[in-house]
């Protein structure tokens, strides 16, 4: 079965784990450093998956010659 989680969600959740691990309080430097570490790993994530295919490349729409709708894949 497959599931999808949306990048925020993993992002929010890569966070949270980040910052379970300062202990006592915790400071400005340490949440930005928290919030660094969960943005790098989910581009770490979404980088390993692009090399194997599984991220859908982005869709433009406009209208054709005809007026009817097309689909292009922006590169």
């Amino acid at each position: 079965m497959l599931s999808h989680i949306s990048p925020k969600d993993k992002h929010i959740s890569y966070e949270a784990e980040e910052k379970s691990k300062i202990s006592g309080f915790p400071t400005a430097k340490e949440l930005r450093e928290a919030r660094e570490a969960a943005m790098g790993r989910l581009k770490l994530e979404e980088d390993e998956a692009e090399k194997i295919g599984m991220v859908s490349l982005p869709f433009t729409h406009d209208l054709g010659w005809n007026g009817e709708l097309m689909w292009n894949i922006v590169l």
